[in-house]
């Protein structure tokens, strides 16, 4: 079973153990890169109105283990683009679950890739202003 937490109701249920997550991917995304610092002094009053904020929340995974997420509200995106243009590149269970039993019967190798920091490591035409709270 998984199940999310936000930040304060992790922090209090797992204690230490959901800080220690939550720096954990704090690091990670400090480590990629993914960030740079901007004072708010230097956006326009347009790019302002546009900075997202973040969503920070703690969950637990089925094998118990405790994960820190840290992702963007994008609402305020959401009138900027089309929805062809925001659709997400992941693949459905079904279609993972049909292909492998079709590669399973053709004696095929197969292997699976999780890209860390897909998202936030993708390449923009244009700058993201977040705020981390």
């Amino acid at each position: 079973m998984l199940t999310h937490y936000s930040l304060k109701a992790g922090l209090e249920k797992f204690k230490t153990e959901g800080e220690n997550s939550l720096n954990k991917e704090l690091a990670q995304l400090n480590k990629m890169d993914v960030f740079v610092h901007m004072p708010e002094s230097n956006l326009s009053d347009k790019q302002n109105c546009k900075v997202l904020s973040t969503v920070t929340f703690i969950e637990q995974k089925r094998n118990c283990r405790i994960k820190g997420r840290v992702c963007a509200d994008s609402h305020k995106q959401h009138k900027d683009f089309c929805k062809e243009e925001v659709a997400s590149p992941t693949v459905t269970n079904k279609s993972v679950f049909l292909t492998g039993v079709i590669d399973f019967k053709e004696h095929r190798n197969m292997v699976t890739v999780g890209i860390m920091c897909a998202y936030l490591c993708a390449v923009y035409d244009q700058d993201v202003h977040m705020v981390l709270e």
